[in-house]
């Protein structure tokens, strides 16, 4: 079982400069994932989810990634035109009489003599920083989410047995819930009856009728079922969506059987049932 919740940092560098990429996941109901990078890494934003995807299947993801990595300009001087300005100026020099007095920074800013080259990082050398850092990141956050889903995983199984603990309790009280009912209703009716005579057979199908509408064990017998499954699922990965279902199921069975039933003894355990189930469901929101 892994949490939603997770968190890695992985670091690369080379001779172009470092890297530094972040992950961080919180909850979420399908899997959602943001990248805050410079724009050169735009192209690779594809590669980079699709690896996060292999190891997260639900959450809201975000990655930033920090880098000194950048496309570099370097000055380029066209020596062959800064010769020909050379030329050019000892010739009026000589012919005007005039002393020769260029500097090499004045040729340097005569026009086209120095420019600029873009010097533009390779894809693959990026692809390989954003990749070897992304991998370290990712086995932290995945070791992150493992350890969180291990002590959620506990929690789940204690509050699961919370839960099987009061329905034994049901299932132990039930029988004398009923026969208790039954024994009230035939004292109930023979004090309105009196004397008056009447068809035994119909009055047991009538007291039978108002026994069967407090009669829990179907409702007792799927929630034991929906428990087996949860239980079963707890040792699956990423079992989410499926324990928010059974979830559903086990409230459902349970106020029912809070609904059908006049017994005091059964109503205490309801409650528990009902307290135990809350804390699953506040908990399976983290769960992946």
């Amino acid at each position: 079982m892994q949490s939603q919740t997770g968190y890695g940092r992985g670091t690369s560098s080379s001779s172009k400069g470092s890297l530094t990429l972040d992950i961080k996941s919180v909850n979420g109901k399908f899997l959602d994932i943001t990248i805050k990078a410079p724009r050169f890494i735009t192209p690779f934003e594809e590669k980079i989810k699709k690896e996060i995807s292999k190891v997260a299947t639900r959450g809201t993801i975000e990655v930033r990634i920090n880098t000194s990595l950048e496309n570099k300009s370097l000055p380029k001087a066209n020596f062959a035109l800064a010769a020909e300005y050379l030329a050019l100026s000892k010739t009026l020099s000589k012919q005007l009489g005039v002393k020769n007095d260029i500097k090499t920074s004045r040729l340097l800013s005569m026009p086209e003599v120095l420019s600029t080259q873009e010097m533009e990082l390779q894809d693959e050398e990026v692809w390989n920083l954003v990749e070897s850092a992304l991998t370290v990141a990712l086995d932290q956050f995945k070791t992150f989410k493992t350890t969180e889903g291990k002590a959620m995983q506990t929690d789940l199984s204690n509050w699961c047995s919370a839960i099987q603990t009061q329905l034994e309790e049901v299932k132990q009280r039930v029988p004398n819930m009923l026969a208790e009912n039954q024994a009230k209703m035939q004292q109930r009716i023979q004090e309105l009856l009196g004397n008056i005579e009447v068809d035994q057979t119909k009055l047991a199908n009538e007291i039978a009728f108002f026994v069967d509408r407090v009669d829990i064990n179907e409702e007792i017998k799927r929630l034991q079922s929906h428990i087996n499954q949860f239980n079963q699922l707890l040792l699956q990965e990423t079992p989410g969506k499926q324990i928010e279902f059974l979830s559903q199921e086990m409230t459902r069975e349970i106020n029912t059987m809070g609904s059908k039933s006049n017994d005091i003894e059964i109503t205490k355990c309801v409650l528990q049932m009902k307290n135990a189930n809350e804390k699953i469901k506040e908990q399976m929101r983290n769960i992946e």
